[in-house]
């Protein structure tokens, strides 16, 4: 967390200035409080309303001071916080799919949101108090000597018994940290998956299983977060008693040095205050060092991810300009079974199709051709250029994938086809009537896609957009599947009329109409996809 708070300098440099200008304040208020008392105790009136006056404005101005602490500390942990979330987003921008695979979508929301949250509580909050905690130490102590030594000794000694005390729990609390992060995954994962699948448990009255599934790992979230608590309380309440016993010692030693007559009695309650600050954040310090180091923790998962973004993954291929090839290409899976592919030569230009039976390998094939799967044994060759020795980062500059699930974002439509790219308008207005999208795109630019698009119309949407991107190369995986036949077979058609475009088409079904436009089709054997 070293590293955000060198980011925002300027930020932390006024929260700390703040805390310590409240610190100070405070402390010397304490101070002061003696001489009210001794003046009371003396019977002198005007030096007792003269230290109470003082001690009256101090408080007022640590009032106006601690106000303004705690915006610029909220200042500075919203922008700390949007720096990891930035530290989180920037890098998928920049690694490869089969990277990003590696976590699940789930839980990268969760980092983004749950984890943010674990970090405001116990990660930027505690630091400032651990800061908050030494400068009012410090200041005390040194307080505490202008009374007499004896008392600082006394206060230093019970203070460093309750810093250490903490360290007993460290392990349980680091544990039982991660543990709620975790489960806050899980939970999150499994609730947006059955509510995902909500109309699947709809149509088939088992919408009870959707309860039991969420709830259960809402449970055993509830279980974690009340074990993390249990810990935590444990040990500051046992800290609790350490620190009550530590206050009667040191009372003991002020009441042996007033009967001694070393120090007035007026020092008992400044005393009382300032060795209650060192030995109360003795305590708490440590415990706040505790929860830091277990939250501070939840960043080294990030931290991976930024080190695979910084991963050169060979050659980089900018363009498409001879052919495609398979060579012996097979995929073995986990369970023993394999995919053998057949020979396959893709030419620039031309138009092919890949036909096969459920199973035979056609979903597999599309995540080797884009570069989304990396485990595999032969060759693949663009260009002459082995895959396994290019940039598969590189790979979406010369290829546009069209999925049979379209996904369109919370965006207007316009946004969700441009996708902050900058279009040419004759390559936009060209890309939406090759898509058949003319009949209801050009009046629905600015509205804001709410599911309020039928599946046909997405789909025409999604393949408008990435006819946009101009690429050579075009997968097309069950593409216009929701689409009725006439739109479909006219979709088809203008992309396969396109003379420079190599088309994939990937399908169960072809049109005979379709057929017309190929220059090859291929039958993929039997096989697992």
């Amino acid at each position: 967390m070293v590293k955000y708070l060198k980011e925002f300098k300027f930020e932390n440099f006024m929260v700390f200035l703040l805390i310590t200008i409240d610190i100070a304040l405070a402390v010397l208020s304490s101070v002061f409080l003696a001489n009210v008392l001794n003046s009371l105790i003396a019977r002198e009136m005007n030096q007792f309303f003269l230290w109470l006056a003082i001690d009256i404005v101090l408080w007022v101005v640590d009032s106006f001071v601690q106000g303004a602490r705690d915006v610029w500390k909220e200042i500075a942990i919203q922008k700390q916080l949007n720096a990891v979330r930035r530290d989180i987003i920037e890098p998928l921008t920049e690694i490869s799919y089969s990277d990003f695979e590696k976590n699940s979508k789930e839980d990268y929301n969760s980092w983004l949101n749950n984890d943010t949250k674990l970090l405001y509580d116990n990660g930027f909050h505690q630091i400032y108090f651990v800061y908050t905690g030494i400068v009012a130490m410090l200041f005390s102590g040194i307080a505490i000597i202008f009374f007499h030594w004896v008392l600082l000794l006394t206060t230093l000694l019970v203070g460093a018994i309750l810093f250490y005390f903490p360290k007993v729990f460290k392990k349980s609390v680091e544990r039982d940290t991660e543990q709620v992060s975790d489960v806050a995954n899980d939970a999150l994962a499994k609730s947006t998956d059955y509510l995902r699948g909500y109309e699947v448990l709809y149509h088939n009255k088992q919408l009870g299983l959707m309860q039991e599934r969420t709830m259960g790992k809402f449970n055993q979230l509830a279980t974690a977060n009340v074990k993390l608590i249990f810990t935590r309380a444990w040990m500051q309440y046992s800290l609790l008693g350490a620190n009550m016993l530590g206050q009667f010692l040191i009372l003991a030693a002020a009441g042996f040095l007033i009967m001694n007559g070393q120090i007035g009695i007026g020092v008992v309650m400044s005393v009382g205050n300032l060795s209650g600050t060192v030995t109360n954040y003795s305590k708490s310090v440590a415990n706040s060092l505790i929860l830091l180091n277990a939250t501070g923790k939840l960043l080294e998962k990030y931290g991976k991810i930024a080190d695979e973004s910084k991963v050169t993954d060979g050659e980089e291929v900018t363009d498409f300009e001879s052919k495609l090839e398979l060579k012996n290409l097979s995929v073995a899976f986990p369970d023993g079974q394999k995919i053998e592919y057949p020979e396959i030569v893709i030419e620039k230009g031309k138009k092919y199709a890949i036909i096969g039976d459920s199973g035979s390998g056609k979903s597999t094939l599309i995540n080797l051709l884009v570069g989304n799967k990396r485990d595999y044994e032969g060759e693949i060759l663009l260009d002459g250029k082995d895959y396994k020795g290019i940039n598969r980062k590189s790979l979406p500059h010369v290829m546009s994938v069209i999925m049979q699930f379209p996904y369109l974002f919370r965006e207007t439509v316009e946004e969700n086809l441009t996708l902050g790219r900058k279009i040419l308008p004759d390559i936009f207005d060209k890309s939406i009537r090759i898509a058949c999208a003319d009949d209801f795109v050009f009046n629905k630019l600015d509205t804001i896609y709410d599911k309020n698009l039928s599946g046909g119309q997405q789909e025409r949407l999604s393949v408008t957009r990435e006819l946009m991107g101009t690429k050579p190369i075009l997968v097309m995986d069950e593409s216009t599947a929701s689409v009725d036949k006439k739109t479909a077979l006219a979709v088809e058609k203008n992309i396969l009329e396109k003379p420079d475009l190599t088309v994939i088409m990937i399908t169960h079904h072809l049109y005979d109409e379709t057929q017309n436009y190929l220059d090859e089709v291929i039958h993929l054997g039997q096989g697992i996809a």
